[in-house]
């Protein structure tokens, strides 16, 4: 969202006709940064603060409204956008034809199962809300940053970071108990299991009942940590090392292990950037040694988070590999399901109550079949591709993304599930960011390399016109 003034000069001079007054592209960039903003506060509290409609997986949360503000900042802000990139192109395309495919799926589903109600109402919510993600990813991506915008984005996720993990000490020690985060939401749902967390329980964060959908988010905030100048590196780095006592008081084995692929990928990236992980490491044990020896939450992430090593206390992974058998089967037990899948939302309802694969191919392979699974892989590919380049920012939240990617071996983590809340929202918008950031950096150094070329012209002009 550069200004007029910091447009490439040969730029300034092929389009001068068509630019709009200096003061209307500052309003409008400002405008577009402010909308960006908003969007992330929201992220910062996603536990629904209205319980209004006909199901708890679309009671209203903050990013609901901070999305709607965004789209109307980028229609009235739309002419000072870039256009779209031959692979943002496919991506959208690809999303476009997976928001169309949906409704024919969710109509075999409810004609091979007529007797399971919910599941249309589960497909519907989850057009609805991959629908709401492509909307964020798409009205921020045509924006460009510049890097004292992207500072103050820093700034604010690293105070999104740190309340997340204040609240997550707090589940821990029982001081902030979770039951008081969703004391204005009824007995509805799986609320009613965080209704229950009335003294210290697993860090859930300000997110949900999933602590790993918590430590998904904190992946990828993560990296936009490390990836930053600002605010000092020694703020940062604490408070990454913060966030994995969060990580590892959670007990959340799949997305704990996201989270160390994703610190050891990025901090492979560079020599000075093999320190990281060590110091991180220090710092978490010492902060976890200064909480008390005998608490129970303590006790219990230790024991969890050690059978991702010790395979023997627990062959089943948390009952999963029983569960990908039952999907499995239910696959093989109509000839239809490999090639239709049983429907888009229905799977839960298959496989019973509002349970999943626990594995993001297994679901999508369920719900939509050979040419769906297909469909999303290629957009998971597209995703990648997104990211490509050496940017700082770029291959830290690439190095997110893979992490993730290794996280969906046992969860539905890209794939727009309920219990996912607004997580795909965050997403969307970090793709988003990264991209408009690179593209900001990109056009400040060709505006600065120009400026210097017309200055050295102009000295020479002056020059000869003396002699």
């Amino acid at each position: 969202m550069l200004t007029v003034e910091q447009l490439p000069v040969s730029q300034l001079m092929e389009d001068s006709d068509y630019i709009e007054p200096s003061h209307q592209v500052s309003f409008a960039s400002g405008l577009q940064f402010f909308s960006v903003f908003v969007y992330l506060l929201s992220h910062g509290f996603t536990i629904p603060v209205l319980p209004i409609g006909p199901s708890w997986a679309v009671w209203f949360r903050l990013d609901d409204f901070a999305t709607l503000f965004l789209f109307l900042v980028y229609l009235s802000t739309r002419r000072n956008t870039r256009p779209m990139e031959k692979t943002e192109r496919l991506v959208l395309s690809l999303i476009v034809v997976g928001i169309v495919f949906s409704f024919p799926s969710i109509l075999v589903g409810k004609l091979m199962r007529p007797e399971i109600i919910k599941g249309p109402h589960f497909g519907i919510f989850q057009t609805y809300r991959v629908i709401q993600y492509v909307t964020v990813w798409f009205c921020i991506r045509g924006m460009s940053f510049s890097s004292k915008q992207f500072d103050k984005i820093s700034y604010t996720v690293f105070f999104i970071t740190l309340f997340t993990v204040i609240i997550g000490f707090g589940n821990v020690t029982g001081v902030i108990s979770a039951s008081r985060l969703v004391s204005h939401l009824p007995y509805d749902g799986p609320w009613i299991f965080v209704h229950q967390k009335v003294g210290s329980s697993r860090t859930l964060g300000p997110y949900g009942y999933l602590s790993g959908e918590m430590v998904d988010r904190m992946v990828f905030l993560t990296m936009i940590l490390l990836a930053s100048r600002k605010p000092r590196a020694i703020f940062r780095i604490s408070l990454v090392a913060l966030i994995a006592c969060v990580v590892f008081l959670s007990g959340a084995r799949a997305a704990s292990i996201a989270w160390c692929v994703a610190l050891a990928i990025f901090s492979c990236k560079k020599a000075k950037q093999l320190i990281i992980a060590p110091i991180v490491i220090v710092l978490m044990f010492v902060v976890l040694r200064m909480l008390p020896a005998d608490n129970r939450i303590v006790e219990y992430s230790t024991r969890r988070i050690s059978t991702i090593v010790h395979r023997e206390e627990d062959i089943t992974m948390a009952g999963r590999t029983i569960q990908w058998q039952e999907v499995l089967e239910t696959i093989a037990s109509d000839g239809r399901i490999p090639f239709m899948g049983v429907g888009w939302g229905f799977g839960g309802q298959v496989l019973g109550g509002a349970g999943n694969a626990h594995c993001m191919v297994l679901q999508v392979l369920l719900e939509l079949g050979i040419l769906g699974l297909l469909l999303f892989l290629l957009l998971l590919f597209g995703m990648y591709r997104l990211l490509r380049g050496k940017d700082r920012l770029l291959t830290a939240v690439r190095a997110g993304f893979l992490g993730l990617l290794v996280a969906s071996l046992t969860g539905e983590v890209f794939y727009p599930v309920s219990s996912s809340g607004s997580f795909l929202g965050l997403v969307a918008a970090v793709f988003a960011i990264s991209t408009a950031a690179c593209k900001g950096r990109m056009l400040e150094e060709q505006y600065c390399c120009e400026e210097y070329e017309f200055a050295g012209q102009e000295e020479e002009l002056i020059f000869q016109y003396s002699v």
